[in-house]
């Protein structure tokens, strides 16, 4: 404060003045952390970036985590109930486990399938595969033709499947290949291909029906010679109508582990289908 000296007549006046207080303006917390409008710019430009910069490096690593699924974030967002659906209907599934499967597909074929994604793909089928598909071009091959395998590291391939391609004369269905009972073809296939009596194996029909989609597809057990191990298998036959292929899919599970595989095996036995 200070004191100011005024004359008015005889009398001496004095008046004090307090000096003005000036309120201090707090900063918000956005400015508290970022600066004022214009502060945070102007520092980023002395560090020669910005804000733009930061945000394309920040979506650039997201990115690059997501399509290398880092640390298997991709593939838990992917099995996630929202993006499940999505993933699967964008073919994500052949390139991430969805939901613990993900899907094989032939598009020389026109087969998929799915497989826990924990199996393995057996590179010596894709090896075989590409040669017979080189020598085909010289010579006819006779034989089934492996087209794909996967199996379980965990079980030393007792679990596993195959799916294989036959060359058979140009049909209008399956039923004209293997006639229009199911359980009559299954057996056959079981007695001549799968179990015939000079092999050693020994083979039971369980089921077998025809799906919706016209495929045939049988259960049965299945042990091999001198006391070796006995399986639970389920085959699948797909014959396209005005072709001359006809495929077969079988999935392999020891009876031991049957009952805790079953509804896996029984879901991906189901999978195998024709694609457009």
């Amino acid at each position: 404060p200070y004191v100011q000296v005024r004359k008015k007549k005889s009398n001496i006046i004095l008046k004090v003045e307090e000096p003005e207080v000036v309120e201090e303006k707090k900063d918000s917390m956005l400015d508290y952390f970022f600066g004022k409008p214009g502060e945070l710019d102007a520092d980023l430009a002395l560090l020669g970036t910005s804000r733009r910069r930061i945000a394309q490096y920040v979506s650039l690593a997201i990115g690059v985590s997501l399509v290398g699924n880092f640390l298997g974030l991709t593939e838990v967002l992917l099995s996630t109930p929202l993006l499940a659906d999505f993933a699967r209907n964008n073919k994500l599934d052949t390139y991430y486990s969805v939901q613990n499967f993900k899907r094989y597909i032939d598009d020389e074929n026109h087969l998929e399938c799915l497989y826990p994604s924990s199996w393995l793909g057996d590179t010596s089928v894709y090896l075989k595969r590409n040669a017979q598909g080189a020598e085909a071009l010289l010579q006819k091959r006779a034989g089934p033709t492996p087209l794909a395998a996967f199996s379980s590291p965990n079980t030393r391939k007792l679990e596993n499947l195959s799916i294989f391609r036959s060359d058979i004369p140009e049909v209008d269905s399956i039923s004209s290949v293997l006639g229009d009972d199911p359980i009559v073809a299954a057996q056959r296939l079981l007695d001549s291909a799968i179990a015939p009596p000079s092999s050693g194996k020994s083979a039971s029909l369980l089921t077998a029906s025809q799906r919706v989609d016209g495929a045939f597809t049988f259960e049965y057990m299945l042990t091999l010679p001198s006391g070796g191990n006995t399986f639970h298998n389920i085959a699948v036959i797909i014959v396209p109508p005005r072709m001359s292929q006809l495929f077969t899919f079988t999935i392999l599970c020891p009876e031991d582990s049957w009952s805790q595989r079953e509804a896996i095996f029984r879901l991906v036995a189901e999978s195998f289908r024709l694609i457009k």
